[in-house]
């Protein structure tokens, strides 16, 4: 190396106030990192001196510069590591220049450099792996927005995206199923071309049925199976080298242990980039859904990344529950229509539309109307057997306590309200009439990516 290309800022690293190895953030791609005419310590001078540590001090500021220009949120935070490596290695390699020092001073110096530049390496490779990964999630989202209105209620990757060609996201299809994982995931090994030896211990994970599946284009597969009513999802991942299955560690951000419940995961791609979807779409009264990405890049999973879409509620439409809903006499379309607004203004809010229909009532309607709610709280017999909410409701004079609750069914709560309307009749409340009102995840109103 030339010696005008050794020349930097021994200067300015003495001074502390910018490190030698920052001066290469705005100079030509081909200076030194500092001015080796002011050099003072042996460090400085060592530095200028030795062209293998001048190469090292070049690559460490070209690499810093990149690391940055990729990661420019990060910048504060580089520059501030970079500062205390120096004083860190002017620190350490000090005794160095001293006759009595074990390590010289350029082996002390060649070896800090070494180091610092693989760190930066591995910090810039983690940067591109979370830019990666964030953009996949990025892509969910921008390409479900325009298609989210045209599919209320339904899954947003399984049932929108991997429906539609131009979206870019495939899901891929089950490999075989495994009645009997002990016996046929090696059966199934020996069928395969080149032949796949599977071990007795991989094989003997599941004692029931299991699904085998695999990444595309990848050589890394899982054995999963769901348990329970939550369909609470385990899985052993293993990879294929030289011909032998061999256990691998579950992508990041998923689990092994099955306690993935009331979802569902998907192999595929996003557009020919392999990648672990896991969607959670419920029916419950929360109108937010989430889909999981692990992507796969270079041999291995990267990293993971979530994208979690919001909805409004949509009402009035296909119920589960319209089996449960019992009405008889002239008010019941009137009660019919009543429930609809009823829950849209319990879901809107609650006990807004409390206060305000209760201030609507007459000081004797109030009256009556509270001593029904009382008795409607202490009935054992409502519709799904869960704690209600109460509205008063006013028909041709009449005084209603219309009692709202999500349906369930056995542990699960469903996002569709049951209203139950109930009136004093001789001190007694009597059932007016049920309905069941379908509730659904409506228009798209947010998105976020984590």
């Amino acid at each position: 190396m030339k010696q005008d290309q050794r020349e930097g800022s021994c200067a300015l690293a003495r001074t502390g106030l910018l490190p030698a190895t920052l001066f290469l953030l705005h100079a030509p791609a081909e200076a030194q990192s500092f001015d080796c005419k002011k050099a003072l310590t042996p460090i400085e001078h060592r530095i200028c001196d030795d062209k293998v540590i001048a190469d090292l001090d070049v690559s460490l500021a070209r690499d810093l510069k990149n690391t940055i220009a990729a990661t420019p949120d990060q910048r504060k935070s580089l520059l501030e590591d970079e500062r205390r490596w120096i004083v860190d290695r002017d620190r350490q390699c000090a005794a160095s220049s001293t006759p009595a020092a074990g390590e010289s001073l350029s082996t002390c110096l060649t070896l800090a450099y070494r180091k610092r530049i693989e760190d930066l390496k591995k910090t810039s490779a983690s940067a591109e792996d979370s830019r990666l990964t964030v953009a996949n999630c990025q892509k969910i989202a921008d390409r479900y927005r325009p298609l989210a209105t045209a599919h209320p209620g339904e899954a947003p990757l399984a049932g929108v995206l991997a429906k539609s060609p131009k979206s870019g996201v495939v899901l891929a299809e089950t490999v075989t199923d495994l009645p009997h994982p002990e016996s046929d995931l090696p059966d199934w090994g020996k069928r395969q071309k080149p032949l796949i030896v599977i071990s007795p211990e991989l094989a003997g994970d599941f004692e029931s049925g299991a699904g085998l599946e695999r990444l595309p284009n990848t050589n890394f597969y899982s054995i999963s199976s769901e348990e329970g009513t939550a369909h609470c999802i385990s899985s052993t991942y293993f990879e294929v080298k030289n011909g032998r299955a061999e256990r691998a560690s579950a992508p990041p951000g998923f689990d092994t242990g099955g306690d993935a419940c009331m979802v569902e995961q998907y192999y595929g791609s996003i557009d020919n980039t392999p990648a672990l979807f896991e969607e959670e779409y419920t029916f419950t009264p929360d109108m937010s859904s989430k889909i999981k990405v692990a992507t796969w890049n270079s041999g291995h999973f990267i990293g993971s990344c979530a994208v979690t879409f919001s909805f409004a509620p949509k009402l009035g439409g296909p119920t589960l529950g319209d089996w449960r809903a019992t009405c008889n006499g002239n008010q019941c379309d009137e009660l019919r229509n009543a429930a609809l607004k009823l829950a849209e203004a319990a879901q809107k809010d609650l006990k807004g539309a409390q206060s305000s229909m209760e201030a609507a009532l007459s000081p004797a309607q109030l009256t009556e109307y509270v001593n029904a709610a009382k008795l409607a709280d202490e009935s054992p017999d409502s519709e799904n057997g869960q704690p209600e909410d109460h509205l008063p409701y006013v028909y041709q004079g009449r005084i209603y306590v219309a009692s709202l609750t999500h349906f369930t069914i056995g542990w699960r709560e469903f996002a569709d309200w049951s209203v139950e309307f109930d009136a004093l009749v001789n001190g007694k409340l009597v059932r007016q009439g049920a309905f069941a009102i379908g509730m659904q995840k409506g228009p798209l109103t947010d998105v976020s990516i984590n």
